[in-house]
C-alpha cells in the first residue's frame, strides 16, 4: 500500500491516467520511490535576498540544500548530483488572482482535481519526474483537510505547443472536470521557432483561455523555462523574450494567473546559480534539471496553497 502523500502514488496515477503516453516515458516509473535526504550542513549560516519579480511578490532566501535520492526496484540508491551541487534560493511567490474554484473544491468536495496541460516540461523527459507528480505530493501534504484528496492529472505530450494542445482540451481537460488547470506554454515555440507562428500561438492561447473562462475552473499559465538551449542561442533568446511578452499580454487581458517560470529561473542565475545547473545535462540542454524541477514544483505548490483563509473541513 502506498501513502497518498508519497510521490510513487502520484507517479502511478499519472501514468495510469495517461496510458497512451506511456510509450513516451522511458523506464518503468511504477517502481520508483523518492525521499528527501537532509544536507549535513543544515546549521550553516543563512543569507537572505529579496527580489521583486514583475506582477509577483517574491521573497528569496538562501537556505541549506537537500538532496533527492531515488531508489528503483532491482537497483541501488542513486542520489541526484544536480540537487547536491546546487544551492537554490527559497522563493515565495503569490498569484494576482484568487483561485476561488480550487479553494471551493478543497472546502466542499472530497476529491479535488487539477489538470496539467503542456509539452515535455509537463509530460517529463530524460528520466526526471515532472512537476505534476511533485505538485500533487506537495499539495496533498499542504492540505490540512483530513479525508480530502488532491489529484494532479498529467496531460503533457512532448514536443507540443498551444496550437497542438488546444485540440486536446475537450478530452484531456474539460472532460476531467478539474477545479484548476495549469497550462504550460511557449517553450517549443521559441526552441523550434521555424515550425510555429507566434501569432498563432498567441491567438490559440487567447481562445483557449476564453473557453476555460466559461467553466467553473481556475487557470494558471506557466511560461518558458530558462535553460541554455534558449538563453545561449541569440535567435532563440530573442524569440523567447517575444513569446514572454505575448504570454503576459494574453494572461493579463484574460485575468488569468501567470506562473513566471522564466523570471524565477532567471532570478536564480542572478543570485549566483550557474545556468548549467538549470538543465538536465543532455545534449540539447533544453529540459530542466532534477534540482530545478524540484524547486519550480515547490514554488508553484506554495503559490497555489497560499491563501489567507484556511479551508474548512470537508
Amino acid at each position: 500500500m502506498i501513502d497518498p502523500g508519497d510521490m510513487r502514488a502520484a507517479r502511478q496515477r499519472e501514468i495510469g491516467n495517461a496510458a497512451p503516453e506511456r510509450a513516451l516515458r522511458p523506464g518503468n516509473d511504477n517502481h520508483c520511490s523518492v525521499h528527501s535526504v537532509p544536507d549535513p550542513r543544515s546549521h550553516a549560516p543563512q543569507r537572505h535576498l529579496f527580489i521583486l519579480l514583475p506582477s509577483e511578490r517574491v521573497a528569496m532566501a538562501v537556505r541549506p540544500r537537500h538532496a533527492i535520492a531515488i531508489t528503483t526496484r532491482g537497483s541501488s540508491e542513486v542520489t541526484m548530483t544536480a540537487t547536491n551541487s546546487v544551492e537554490f534560493p527559497d522563493v515565495f511567490a503569490t498569484f494576482r488572482h484568487p483561485l476561488r474554484h480550487f479553494r471551493q473544491s478543497l472546502t466542499g468536495q472530497r476529491k479535488t482535481r487539477v489538470v496539467a496541460l503542456g509539452s515535455s516540461s509537463t509530460a517529463g523527459a530524460n528520466d526526471i519526474v515532472a512537476f505534476p507528480a511533485r505538485l500533487e505530493q506537495k499539495l496533498r501534504k499542504a492540505n490540512l483537510n483530513f479525508g480530502c484528496v488532491i489529484d494532479v492529472l498529467n496531460r503533457g505530450v512532448g514536443g507540443q505547443e498551444a496550437p497542438d494542445e488546444i485540440s486536446r482540451i475537450e478530452s484531456d481537460v474539460i472532460a476531467e472536470q478539474p477545479s484548476l488547470v495549469i497550462w504550460q506554454v511557449g517553450t517549443n515555440a521559441a526552441y523550434r521557432y521555424q515550425a510555429y507562428s507566434f501569432d498563432e500561438v498567441e491567438a490559440t492561447l487567447r481562445n483557449g483561455l476564453l473557453w476555460l473562462a466559461r467553466l467553473p475552473v481556475d487557470v494558471i499559465v506557466m511560461d518558458l523555462q530558462y535553460t541554455a538551449a534558449i538563453v545561449e542561442a541569440k535567435d532563440r533568446m530573442e524569440r523567447a523574450e517575444d513569446m514572454q511578452r505575448r504570454i503576459e499580454r494574453v494572461t493579463s487581458t484574460a485575468g488569468v494567473n501567470l506562473f513566471r517560470r522564466w523570471e524565477l529561473m532567471k532570478s536564480w542565475c542572478a543570485a549566483g546559480v550557474l545556468l548549467s545547473a538549470l538543465d538536465d545535462g543532455h545534449e540539447d540542454r533544453l529540459h530542466m534539471s532534477e534540482a530545478a524541477t524540484a524547486k519550480v514544483s515547490e514554488v508553484l505548490a506554495r503559490a497555489i496553497m497560499a491563501d489567507p483563509a484556511a479551508p474548512a473541513d470537508c
